[in-house]
Order: structure tokens, then sequence, then C-alpha cells
């Protein structure tokens, strides 16, 4: 069931060709709705970075974190990742993460992820600190839009943009 990280990890993209809106060098992951791109589990006090990502189509049925899942571990550094057309059948459309350490985004792009809690992102038992970041057209069928937060410690969103997210519980 994937790989344990008892180390710390940087994963950075470093394509030739550039994705309109994105970073130079970002590298395109396509998961072709088959699975979710990645499913992390690490040690206490591990810090996993990405870097220069476009995670797109990811999938999970019945499960959380179409694209990214991040469970009992360290901390998570996202810089520069882009999230689009993922899928969750339940929480974190894009993006899900519980009982870890704090998670840190910074200029970081959330569009037209879908789940049922938490279109782009649910977060439980931690906290979440956004910057530059856009969360845009993600949908929830339940609650939380862009964002749903169960029993997290405060989150902070600093020049960040939330434009066309839905879902009827806000």
């Amino acid at each position: 069931h994937g790989v344990k990280i008892v180390r710390p990890v940087r994963i950075v993209g470093a394509c030739m060709t550039t994705i309109p809106g994105t970073a130079a060098g970002t590298c395109r992951l396509d998961a072709r709705e088959k699975g979710r791109h990645f499913d992390i589990q690490t040690g206490s006090g591990v810090t996993v970075t990405f870097e220069k990502l476009a995670l797109v189509n990811g999938k999970r049925t019945g499960s959380s974190g179409g694209a990214l899942r991040m469970k009992n571990s360290g901390f998570l550094h996202l810089l520069s990742v882009h999230f689009k057309d993922n899928k969750a059948g339940f929480s974190g459309g894009a993006l899900y993460i519980d009982k870890s350490q704090p998670a840190a985004l910074e200029s970081c792009t959330f569009s037209n992820n879908e789940a049922v809690q938490g279109g782009a992102i649910r977060v439980e038992y931690n906290a979440l600190l956004a910057k530059n970041s856009t969360f845009d057209t993600n949908t929830a069928s339940l609650k939380g839009g862009a964002v749903s937060a169960f029993n997290a410690q405060m989150s902070t969103f600093t020049n960040s943009t939330f434009v066309s997210n839905t879902a009827p519980g806000g």
C-alpha cells in the first residue's frame, strides 16, 4: 500500500514545456481517474514537499483525497502545486489531511475539484496555512465548497482568492 516515508522528501517538477497558468517547469501528472496520485503516511516530524506539479484527474470513489491524502503524518508543504479535476467519494476532492502536522500551501491553485465535504480540501485534527492560493469552481454536495474542516486547529488564508465555489451547506 505505498511507500512509508521516514526522512524528509522533496518532489520538484522540472518539465521542459510550460503548462499555461502554472509556474515555469511545472509537470502535469494525470491519474486518468484511475486513483489518487499520492497517499502519504510518514513518521512524526517528517516533512514532505511537493513543488511545481499539476495533479489532475485523481479519483477516489468511497474514500477521501482525490489527488493527495496525508494521514497520521508529519508536515506537508505544497509550493506552486495545481490541483484540477480531482474527485473524492467523501472528503477533500483534491486534498485530504488528517491527524498530521500543520500543512502549508503557497501559490497553489485548486480548480474544478469535487467531493461530498470540502470540494478542494478537507482538514481534520490539524492546521492549514494557505498563502497566495486560489480556490476556483470547486464543488461539495454537502458542505465546504472550497474547504471543509473538522476539529481542525486554527487555519489561516493569507492573500488567497475564493471564486465560484459551491455547496448547499456553505
